[in-house]
């Protein structure tokens, strides 16, 4: 069977299937896959008969079903969606619809205020007022719009000054969709639950992409407070997460286990787990329901990326029965590349290519590390209105990413830290700062940390910026926990990747909204 290659064919081709099933969930109210087809052909038509064919219609709003009719009534074939961060400051805001040339943005009560930044020619709209349009029009049919490569603009993460603004077609996306949703091993009956923003590729892609493909449902959640609340009312069986949220998973799970005194029976809970699991006898779920339930009960898997995870967030949650989906990819490459399942054995990488993806290593040394090139039909179409930066990293059909890594004899994909982030020594040794992070952090006294080389006069310094967990922040004897910490950790390094100096800091590190460390800010 071939696949559908642009969102229309694909929303068609779920509506044939499963145009009664529920395809969104909200507290208040349900849509059927066939209640969301005709939507958005409402929505599109009346953006057709009101002159927006072509133009580039921004969403600066949280998610929720309207943002999903806007993003597919005008990537589908109307113009050019371009998904901004709510969280943008005025002056960003500002920035990013100059570059882009926006021409129309729909917004919501969060970020209402913020849009009077905007010069006057840019219209903006509550996004609520979708509501009326399929009010009052309910059963308009959108015409065949002219056709067009780009139909998304994502700017990456980081400051809008230095973000780039990807352009990826419906190929890209839909193209990745069906692919990741071979791999994700996806069930019609799958309920998907994020509380991710959508104009992330990572979220639109794992939580409403491939999603689609398949059938399943998709609900929001509205903030982190309420998560484990909306978890029981929604009772999902497939989260999309980055890492810190894990993170806050685990926390929250330990915390609850001291507060009622029962961490002793937890540890052996686990390990009894871990010696059935020998015997190839599963037994997490029973052995763990008071702990599934308090996420819904039907968690069957977690698809999580965006960032590396930490080993011992994934063994803990893995532990107690959490199947835990890791993989691998950029923006300018909408965004999956890898996808390590929970049937894979190694514990190592970011799991193996999708269908259709090719990945080389470039320049490789005597470790077999270079950078990670990849040749699929998800690879960006190129940067808007930037033709240096897209030659720099599309060469003869391959995107180089940027990341340095390797490909493990298993064919997993092993990641090692970012080429530009990379520290060299006087005697050309290589050094990863994010290596000595992953040994740093995995200390339960850090919270994170960030390292870094610095060129004195006596020569280079390596120097860990270490933030103690919450916990220990008062600690008198910190500062002598983690000198023995870090001399523990340089006892296992060679001379040259030994670390010279550390500094604690006591805020957290500047995050984007997936909740990555920006390593440039302050």
């Amino acid at each position: 069977m071939t696949r559908a290659n642009n969102f229309s064919a694909m929303i068609s081709e779920s509506v044939q299937k499963y145009g009664q099933k529920t395809f969104f969930v909200g507290e208040k109210f349900s849509k059927t896959y066939e209640d969301f087809y005709n939507d958005i052909q409402s929505l599109s038509g009346y953006f057709m008969d009101n002159s927006l064919a072509g133009k580039k219609i921004g969403i600066y709003a949280s998610n929720s079903y309207n943002w999903l009719l806007l993003f597919f009534a005008v990537a589908a074939g109307v113009g050019t969606i371009v998904p901004l961060d709510k969280e943008l400051p005025e002056k960003e805001l500002a920035l990013s619809a100059k570059r882009i040339g926006l021409d129309f943005i729909f917004y919501d009560n969060l970020t209402k205020d913020k849009v009077n930044c905007l010069p006057k020619n840019i219209h903006a709209e509550h996004i609520n007022k979708i509501d009326d349009i399929i009010r009052e029009t309910p059963n308009r049919k959108a015409k065949k719009a002219s056709k067009r490569e780009c139909a998304a603009l994502f700017l990456t993460s980081g400051t809008t000054s230095k973000s780039k603004i990807v352009m990826l077609s419906e190929k890209n996306l839909v193209s990745c969709a069906y692919s990741s949703a071979t791999a994700f091993k996806l069930k019609s009956t799958d309920r998907y639950y994020t509380i991710l923003p959508l104009h992330h590729t990572l979220t639109l892609m794992c939580a409403v992409l491939v999603p689609i493909t398949n059938g399943c449902s998709i609900c929001f959640s509205k903030n982190i407070k309420d998560m484990q609340r909306e978890m029981c009312f929604y009772q999902p069986t497939a989260l999309v997460v980055v890492p810190r949220l894990l993170e806050y998973i685990m926390n929250n799970i330990k915390l609850t286990a001291k507060k009622t005194h029962k961490e002793k029976a937890l540890q052996k809970l686990i390990f009894i787990s871990r010696g059935a699991r020998l015997l190839h006898i599963d037994i997490r779920k029973p052995l763990f329901s008071s702990i599934h339930a308090r996420f819904g009960g039907k968690i069957r898997m977690i698809a999580c990326g965006g960032a590396e995870l930490d080993q011992r967030v994934f063994n803990f949650l893995d532990d107690l029965g959490f199947n835990i989906y890791q993989g691998y990819g950029l923006t300018e490459s909408s965004p999956i590349l890898t996808i390590r399942g929970m049937f894979v054995k190694s514990k190592i990488g970011v799991g193996r290519p999708l269908n259709g993806v090719h990945l080389k290593i470039a320049n490789p040394d005597a470790a077999g590390i270079g950078e990670i090139i990849a040749k699929a039909p998800q690879v960006m179409l190129g940067y808007y209105d930037d033709k240096k930066a897209t030659e720099d990293v599309l060469k003869n059909g391959w995107l180089y990413t940027g990341d340095l890594g390797r490909i493990r004899n298993d064919g997993n994909l092993e990641v090692v830290g970012r080429k530009k982030n990379v520290i060299v020594t006087s005697n050309g040794k290589n050094i990863y700062p994010e290596e000595l992070e992953t040994l740093i952090n995995y200390s339960n006294i850090v919270k994170e940390s960030i390292v870094n080389g610095v060129q004195k006069k006596s020569g280079l310094q390596i120097i860990a910026t270490i933030v103690p967990e919450d916990k220990n922040r008062k600690d008198k004897s910190l500062d002598s926990k983690i000198s023995k910490l870090i001399k523990d950790i340089n006892a296992e390094l060679p001379d040259y990747k030994r670390i010279n100096k550390y500094i604690i800091k006591k805020d957290e590190f500047e995050k984007t909204t997936t909740l990555k460390i920006k390593r440039g800010a302050k």
